[in-house]
């Protein structure tokens, strides 16, 4: 009798589904972060994954106080602030009018970055998972002491107070 025709496919365990989650959990295995190749299958996995998910927390706040700092730090001729003038009374209106307009479309373009960065933090944590959760929550304590100038032992500095939110 020729069985050859019945093939056993036997379940390893890099075919396990990603399992959705609707309620808060801490068991992290199949555990799938936003897409299907970012799979939690283990230990390593698990770590490399919080890791990247403290990276997100953190380069999310840099990417939030950036524009800011920059602009703060930029020379007043580049802030709009203070005229340049050649002497010959021909001066760079116009020119400081190109900076300062592109200089307002960049920000504009990163405040679009943020908005899309934050909703894509906001679905890592979709996954009602303990331990992204926390790894989430440790980037932007990170992020936050490491990149938010608001306050240091000079004072109070010029920049907005924002939360991590959506946007």
């Amino acid at each position: 009798m020729d069985h050859s025709h019945h093939h056993h496919h036997h379940a390893s365990p890099d075919d396990a589904a990603c399992k959705m989650a609707m309620i808060f959990n801490w068991d992290p295995i199949d555990t799938c972060i936003v897409f299907e190749w970012w799979h939690i299958r283990g230990l390593y996995s698990l770590t490399a994954s919080l890791l990247a998910v403290v990276a997100l927390g953190v380069s999310y706040e840099y990417l939030r106080t950036w524009p800011e700092a920059a602009v703060l730090s930029a020379p007043a001729v580049l802030r709009g602030e203070k005229k340049v003038d050649d002497g010959e009374g021909s001066g760079y209106g116009p020119l400081m009018m190109f900076v300062n307009r592109n200089r307002k479309e960049v920000k504009a373009v990163l405040y679009g970055v943020q908005v899309v960065y934050s909703y894509f933090i906001m679905l890592v944590a979709m996954t009602y998972n303990g331990w992204i959760l926390l790894a989430v929550g440790v980037g932007a304590y990170l992020g936050h002491r490491i990149f938010n100038k608001e306050e240091d032992e000079s004072g109070p500095k010029t920049q907005k107070k924002r939360g991590m939110s959506c946007h």
